[in-house]
């Protein structure tokens, strides 16, 4: 506010220390920009799906990790250092976290990554996947460049399940399943919705619903409700699309990594049926916890093992 520049998210992830962002401000302020510079330094502030940094250097073939359902690459931050020096790891946010509206479709939502990850590395072998939602369209993901003639050494599923018939959830469900989403990442219990009672209602009427539902929990502070809204929404639309999306067969080579006190969801035969160059590894955690404190080493030592 005092400097009158608008900060990201993302530039947090590639200018991590104190010092690298005073850097980009006062690159801002000297170009007499009212935003800072992202991370390609082209000084456009995000305005749709791009490639953030998380770990630039290394002499290995990057990993691309795309975003989960709730659209945001805060999951990877942490594991990202933890795969050695040597490993470069890039990650792809949604578009609807800026205010664009990304395709509704898994398939064409993939064309555009896989151009966004040429545009960093040029040619391949590629290694791309993602956790939950991001893991299927890194799957999509892997069909587009192998289309294209490109490499793909491998696609890594982080504890993604796969659609087995397209669905139509209703907004109750999605609505519920964010609420449910936020609370899992914060490591809390959901606050208790009966589903019944709100069935029938108005969309922009059940969203503010949930809200009150998630500030009753701690989870939606005032100052938050508006971002928390917009997130909502991309949290929507992902799913919708994820519900929607009939997974095809893929030839190359899928390491899916389970969390370990995640009750199967019955998708094992399915997985081997469509991917049949499957490494399957387990993990200690839930869904959420596998990618925190105390369960993150081991999934980052996992990481590392199929990557190499």
């Amino acid at each position: 506010d005092q400097l009158s520049l608008e900060l990201h998210l993302q530039h947090l992830f590639t200018n991590p220390t104190l010092g690298q962002l005073a850097g980009r401000i006062d690159q801002a302020r000297e170009i007499g920009r009212d935003h800072l510079r992202n991370g390609h330094g082209d000084g456009a502030a995000p305005t749709g799906s791009d490639v953030i940094a998380l770990r630039p250097d290394g002499t290995r073939p990057p990993l691309f990790l795309v975003h989960p359902v709730g659209g945001s690459v805060t999951a990877y931050a942490r594991v990202a250092p933890l795969l050695g020096d040597d490993q470069p790891v890039y990650a792809i946010e949604d578009a609807g976290l800026y205010g664009a509206t990304p395709p509704d479709s898994l398939v064409e939502r993939a064309r555009q990554y896989a151009d966004l990850v040429r545009r960093v590395q040029p040619a391949g072998p590629y290694s791309v996947g993602g956790w939950s939602l991001g893991g299927l369209i890194g799957l999509e993901m892997a069909r587009e460049l192998t289309g294209a003639g490109e490499s793909v050494a491998l696609v890594v599923a982080l504890d993604t399940s796969l659609p087995l018939m397209p669905s139509r959830p209703s907004d109750v469900d999605l609505l519920t399943g964010f609420v449910h989403d936020l609370a899992g990442v914060a490591d809390v219990a959901p606050p208790d919705i009966d589903l019944g009672a709100y069935r029938g209602w108005d969309r922009d009427a059940l969203a503010e619903v949930m809200l009150d539902r998630l500030a009753d929990a701690g989870l939606a502070p005032a100052e938050l409700r508006d971002e928390l809204r917009a997130r909502m929404e991309v949290f929507v639309a992902n799913s919708r699309a994820m519900a929607s999306h009939r997974v095809r067969r893929y030839g190359g080579r899928v390491a899916l990594i389970r969390a370990a006190d995640e009750p199967r969801a019955g998708d094992h035969l399915a997985w081997r049926a469509l991917v049949p160059n499957l490494v399957e590894q387990t993990v200690p955690g839930n869904h959420f916890t596998m990618l925190a404190p105390p369960h993150l080493s081991t999934l980052a030592a996992t990481l590392r093992e199929v990557l190499r």
